[in-house]
């Protein structure tokens, strides 16, 4: 697969979650840069050597699209050569309904079918294996700096009215920082520049120890009340051959799992589309969303010969 500039920005993110176990650890975070539309795509591809102009390209990309969506409707998942596949799978109810109400007739796709889900899967045949580890390769990665959660309310108990923003430093001046603040984790300094900083510098530095206070106080409370919707595991079992499984959570929360039993953190595999099971494996899962987590969902994939009763979420 030919590419061009590729050059992958990362920023490292403090993990904040006091529940989590890698809390306080440091991992990194992908730079979300402009979302390319489609007239952009088409003039993208018009400047590789095309002898089709962007106007044709895009004409036919837009046939194209609503053409894997009808195909998609119809239950045929659509492969792409060098890229990856487009597959429909289903989203059910949690409860799922009993064999004896199955045999009673009882059974309504309407009822029990939450929603129909397109899902993506990259390639991973031997000449376009772009899954996971392998598209690493394409790209060159440069840190561009550290990205703190300020909090501009610290004395405010209600989750729902404190307010929060982001501030990336450059690494070599957050480094700085940290050692001329004697290595703690709140500096509260401004002088790197940064457009969010604004007044609060001091305002940061003079609540950095009352901050880690409260969090103690609050540690309890904030697991009591663990708002964030723990995140849905789909897939058929018992299976025969393999299965597979797919993940829907609260919006735009990151969902990281495990397959080997172990209690997921924020360091976890993170869910970015459906993979499949050819083992007895158990699913393990939970939402992260500006730094808190949601309960473990955990799901048993069984792989068996016979019609048994399928597995169940909790």
């Amino acid at each position: 697969m030919p590419v061009k500039s590729p050059q992958f920005e990362i920023n490292i993110r403090k993990n904040d979650n006091a529940l989590s176990e890698a809390y306080g650890k440091y991992y990194p975070k992908a730079v979300e840069k402009q979302t390319i539309s489609l007239r952009g795509l088409c003039n993208h591809m018009a400047e590789h050597n095309s002898i089709y102009g962007r106007d044709i390209i895009q004409g036919v990309l837009m046939k194209m699209s609503g053409c894997i969506v009808e195909l998609l409707s119809q239950g045929n998942p659509v492969k792409i050569d060098g890229l990856g596949t487009f597959v429909p799978t289903v989203e059910s109810e949690k409860s799922g309904i009993s064999k004896a109400d199955l045999i009673a007739g009882k059974w309504n796709p309407q009822t029990y079918v939450k929603a129909i889900h397109i899902r993506f899967r990259p390639e991973n045949t031997t000449d376009d294996k772009i899954t996971s580890r392998s598209f690493k390769s394409l790209c060159a990665l440069t840190t561009i700096g550290v990205e703190e959660k300020v909090d501009l309310t610290p004395d405010e108990q209600d989750k729902q009215k404190k307010e929060f923003i982001k501030r990336v430093t450059p690494l070599d001046s957050w480094i700085a920082e940290q050692v001329n603040a004697g290595g703690g984790s709140q500096s509260g300094s401004t002088g790197n520049g940064s457009t969010d900083s604004g007044n609060s510098g001091s305002q940061n530095s003079g609540s950095g120890s009352q901050n880690s206070g409260s969090g103690n106080q609050n540690s309890g409370s904030e697991q009591q009340q663990n708002t964030l919707e723990k995140p849905t595991i789909s897939g058929v079992t018992p299976f025969t051959d393999s299965t597979e499984v797919t993940m829907s959570g609260p919006e735009d929360a990151d969902i990281r799992y495990t397959t080997d039993g172990s209690t997921p953190t924020a360091q976890s595999t993170l869910y970015e589309g459906g993979f499949t099971l050819s083992d007895t494996t158990t699913v393990k899962a939970i939402a992260i969303k500006n730094g808190e987590s949601s309960q473990v969902s955990t799901k048993l994939f069984s792989k068996s010969s016979g019609d048994e009763p399928g597995g169940s979420d909790h």
